[in-house]
């Protein structure tokens, strides 16, 4: 089957973002969220962030959001579930701490996410997906997360509106495909980027490029000549709408619209949510990868929108963290003036020790988790007056008090860019901040009066590290799904958070 897709070449001189030509989008403050990696743990804390923010009425108002690893889990089917299930039930309520009883923390909807979350039994779904091949994650992350939101149907594309796909659907070489080939973006929330990495190895090097993923768009901005597949094959340099991604390459150059004609399987599978999902999240992906183990994780046909006949090669595909896991970076690339980060990691801010090194590897290299020494590809920011070690110092040292004075981890500061190739990040560019560090917030604890909730809470302290629960193995072999209660708890403690500072978001968000 051959389709018509759009291609566009972010090396351009006069490249603008696709997104900011829709008026739904760039109306908006330009103001960005980002939610990290942490498997159900972020996810959980997504929840009650997004539900806060919800709350406040301050969604709309927000551009972006930007989301890696499991804050993606939570995100995707935040942006995209079916019409016939509302925002409240899916991200639940938010909860007075001197009114919330062990009882409201013990139930939930079943269309809520903190209800999907407690029921990911991923070890059952890979003993029952044996043959999926490279599929095989993507469809139990569809089955875990998009399903019980009527959003799983892996025959079917994805966008941003339905003007967005009428202009499709109405293309002369796009004829086979219809409206109810995708699946469109609920309205009024802001502009969706998954993180995700192209992964190449070379011996026991493996180089990791951004991957992005959103309703308009799909790719590697940055061009990096000869990268890909034999030192022969070109890798980044633009974008394909997402109907056109891990497809053959074109035979013929793009006409002056930028579309090109590809062929693609669609009997057999197409790029689908249940993709993104797996690709933002496969953080398993490449330790796997390492012991030779394959248990299914995503591989995709890739050509290079610079040279978009150049043969499509098939690459591995993973965690956006993997590379950066906070999710700023896209953000920073498109020039977003405010920024909340939303840092949902193990780190407890005991000491600044403690500080989560996601945040860290922005200033200075770093020698991250995943063996790297001297990490310095995330290097991106610096106070105007400092530099990126004196930057950090301030910020992890504030994160440090505050969470010993029993309030948020939450810190506002303006930043200027340094310039990084990698991500093609600009240098000078003036942002705003405000980071939220996951922490336990010892004023929220002193509010629970309900004596059976707070008994649960100190067993889940003391026995889970709550809030920092582990990210894979919190409750044995039950890998990945939080009990309900722990979900539920983990949602109205992020709520707080925002909540109990809302002048400040508020602000911050609606404030030229």
């Amino acid at each position: 089957m051959h389709i018509e897709t759009k291609v566009w070449d972010y090396t351009k001189s006069d490249f603008e973002f696709p997104e900011l030509k829709e008026t739904t989008i760039n109306s908006k403050k330009n103001v960005g969220i980002t939610f990290s990696g942490g498997g159900n743990r972020s996810a959980s804390l997504t929840i009650g962030y997004l539900s806060a923010l919800k709350h406040l009425d301050l969604i709309k108002d927000i551009r972006y959001l930007s989301c890696v690893s499991g804050g993606g889990w939570a995100s995707i089917p935040y942006i995209y579930h079916d019409t016939s299930i509302d925002d409240k039930t899916f991200l639940g309520s938010v909860i007075d701490p001197k009114k919330m009883t062990i009882d409201d923390i013990a139930t939930a909807p079943k269309r809520s996410f903190a209800h999907t979350i407690s029921e990911t039994k991923i070890l059952d779904d890979l003993i029952m997906s044996p043959f999926a091949g490279d599929e095989r994650f993507a469809k139990i992350m569809g089955n875990l997360y998009l399903k019980p939101y009527l959003i799983n149907n892996r025959k079917k594309f994805f966008s941003l509106s339905k003007k967005k796909v009428k202009e499709i659907t109405t293309r002369e070489g796009n004829e086979e495909l219809s409206p109810n080939d995708f699946y469109i973006a609920n309205s009024n929330k802001p502009y969706l980027i998954a993180g995700g990495i192209l992964a190449r190895s070379i011996g026991p090097i493996i180089n990791r490029y951004p991957f992005e993923m959103t309703p308009l768009y799909v790719g590697v901005p940055v061009y990096f000549p000869r990268a890909g597949s034999l030192s022969k094959f070109d890798i980044g340099g633009g974008y394909v709408e997402p109907h056109g991604f891990d497809t053959d390459s074109p035979n013929e150059e793009p006409n002056s619209k930028g579309i090109v004609t590809v062929r693609i399987r669609k009997k057999k599978h197409i790029f689908s949510l249940a993709d993104i999902m797996a690709t933002t999240g496969a953080a398993l992906g490449e330790h796997l990868d390492r012991l030779r183990i394959d248990i299914g994780f995503p591989e995709f046909k890739y050509w290079c929108p610079k040279k978009p006949t150049e043969k499509a090669k098939e690459y591995d595909f993973d965690d956006g963290g993997l590379l950066d896991n906070t999710g700023i970076m896209p953000l920073l690339r498109r020039k977003v003036k405010k920024i909340i980060v939303f840092v949902n990691g193990t780190a407890d801010l005991s000491t600044e020790k403690d500080v989560s090194t996601m945040i860290k590897a922005l200033f200075m290299p770093i020698d991250n988790h995943y063996g790297i020494k001297n990490f310095d590809l995330n290097i991106a920011l610096k106070e105007s007056n400092l530099d990126g070690k004196k930057s950090y110092k301030i910020l992890s040292s504030n994160l440090v008090q505050l969470n010993r004075s029993g309030k948020p981890a939450v810190v506002h500061n303006k930043y200027v860019t340094v310039k990084n190739k990698w991500h093609g990040i600009e240098e000078g560019d003036e942002v705003e901040i405000i980071w939220v560090h996951n922490a336990l917030v010892q004023e929220w604890s002193d509010e629970i009066s309900d004596s059976s909730l707070k008994a649960y809470l100190l067993e889940q302290v003391e026995k889970k590290n709550f809030p920092n629960l582990s990210t894979f193995f919190t409750n044995g072999l039950r890998i990945i799904d939080l009990e309900l209660s722990q979900a539920n708890l983990m949602m109205q403690h992020a709520s707080y958070i925002v909540e109990s500072l809302s002048q400040m978001f508020k602000n911050f968000i609606t404030t030229p």
